[in-house]
């Protein structure tokens, strides 16, 4: 066993953890940081770039969304269920953030809205210069500050009801005593915990839901909740998607079959259609929306016309793009026929057919069901008009010729949100709302402030999330050190 005295220990090496390590260094803390990982950055490295708003970067580009008109819009979005005092301090935040990240050598390269009507909220990293992470972790330890990697943080040491510090432990079994006047929490969430999930979400991961993150079980979570910490609400982060983890990839798809992620004809398992797939074009909406649906997974179906259209023209959702004129993240489907045909020989959820009955009954469904549905829809596109569910006349796309495409589509995670109750001061709190003493939590275990659904309107918000409580963790742990009165320290 060994035993480690500093004023305050972190768990999670993270973007929330190290914004809150360097956070405390600067104001002059010794400061240790633990992760269960091989490297530091959390599963995403940091992510590729924070939510901020009133930025110099949106001034140069003309796309100013405002602290008042940020504030508002969070507020609006979650019915005023979010407490009010934290997404205020969040937003306030921010742009100081952007400028404290560039002070630690940061450079970010583009604003983007994440989605058509939204936000130039996302403040995209130069990816040349390395990821955000690694610049605090070379800003902290130029300050003293310690990280000890493949080192898993058990339990915190409560006194009174007052934290004391930690127990971690290393990969090869030893034991560590920590002994510190306040403890960050910011290990990431708990998408990698099927108990958890299975529990307090509607999903059972890999089933119904696509989160091929490790390590991200809930430690802090569980840690907090035994030192008194009250729960809060928890919930996904979710797009739409293949379930398969090699086809997943970013935002629901692999570069090739991003085709699936447009306006294309949606069935349910009934082979019923059942919306306006123009809900597509939001990640969080289409999720909720396939949800609800039989076995919690959808089929959309196109055409090698559709697909000819879409190579000719361009896709209608625009991808997330950091750099839209490089030839990176273009907006056409290259490589799909090829891809589908190779992998749909293998992978159950990628369909290929030469007629409605052939595709039914590839995919289990009523082939009466879908040929009348398919024969609905395709009158829709004659007229132009979607009487039943009001989809736009542009994404109204026939479904004819003698080559179907279809896939089953799953809700898929980029982060599981949400565990703990912090207030303005990135505090943790009990059961009656009352700050814990010395415990602070950050990130993805404390960010409750997008109530059920995620709003991909202002994007960036996990990692800016994560920054941004990060520091007003670190700083206010910080100055908790300068009024502790404990002795021992």
């Amino acid at each position: 066993m060994r035993r480690m005295e500093t004023e305050i220990a972190v768990a999670g090496a993270g973007a929330g953890g190290m914004a809150a390590a360097l956070a405390a260094a600067q104001k002059g803390k010794d400061v240790v940081v633990f992760d269960k990982r091989e490297r530091i950055g959390g599963v995403a490295n940091g992510g590729q770039g924070p939510f901020a708003v009133n930025t110099l970067q949106q001034r140069r580009l003309q796309r100013i969304v405002t602290e008042d008109e940020a504030f508002h819009a969070f507020m609006d979005f979650n019915h005023w269920q979010s407490d009010p005092a934290l997404v205020s301090a969040f937003v306030r935040k921010s742009a100081d953030t952007i400028r404290w990240l560039t002070e630690a050598g940061c450079e970010f390269e583009n604003v983007i809205a994440y989605i058509h009507g939204g936000n130039h909220t996302w403040h995209c990293r130069n990816e040349e210069k390395g990821f955000i992470t690694d610049r605090l972790y070379d800003a902290a330890s130029a300050l003293g500050t310690k990280v000890y990697l493949n080192t898993a943080v058990e339990r915190l040491l409560m006194q009174d009801g007052q934290v004391e510090g930690l127990i971690a432990r290393t990969a090869e079994g030893e034991e560590i005593t920590v002994k510190a006047k306040a403890v960050v929490i910011s290990t990431g969430g708990f998408g990698s915990n099927p108990e958890m999930v299975r529990k307090y979400t509607r999903f059972e991961l890999n089933k119904t839901m696509n989160f091929p993150e490790k390590f991200l079980d809930g430690d802090g979570l569980r840690m907090a909740w035994e030192a008194g910490a009250s729960k809060g609400k928890m919930f996904f982060d979710s797009y739409v998607g293949l379930l398969p983890g090699h086809l997943g990839g970013p935002g629901g798809s692999i570069a090739e079959l991003r085709i699936f992620r447009q306006p294309n004809l949606l069935i349910n398992a009934k082979g019923q259609r059942f919306t306006d797939e123009g809900a597509m074009n939001n990640g969080a909406f289409a999720s909720n929306m396939v949800q609800h649906q039989p076995g919690m997974y959808v089929y959309m179906i196109l055409t090698e016309e559709i697909v000819s259209d879409y190579l000719k023209n361009g896709m209608p959702f625009a991808l997330p793009t950091r750099d839209p004129f490089t030839g990176r993240f273009e907006d056409w489907p290259e490589g799909f026929c090829r891809k589908m045909e190779e992998e749909s020989k293998s992978c159950e959820d990628l369909f290929i057919a030469s007629s409605i009955q052939e595709l039914a009954g590839q995919m289990g469904v009523d082939g009466t069901v879908l040929k009348n549905t398919v024969e609905d829809y395709n009158e829709a596109c004659r007229k132009g008009l979607d009487e039943k569910f009001f989809k736009k006349r542009e994404y109204l796309k026939p479904i004819r010729g003698e080559r179907i495409y279809a896939a089953r589509l799953y809700s898929g995670g980029y982060a599981a949100l949400g565990g703990l109750n912090i207030n303005e001061y990135a505090q943790v709190l009990d059961s009656g709302s009352q700050a814990i003493p010395g415990l602070y939590a950050a990130g993805n275990d404390a960010n409750t402030i997008s109530g059920d659904t995620y709003m991909f309107m202002m994007p960036g918000l996990t990692s800016g999330f994560a920054y941004n409580t990060g520091r007003i963790a670190g700083e206010e742990a910080a100055d908790y050190c300068n009024r502790s009165n404990v002795s021992g320290h």
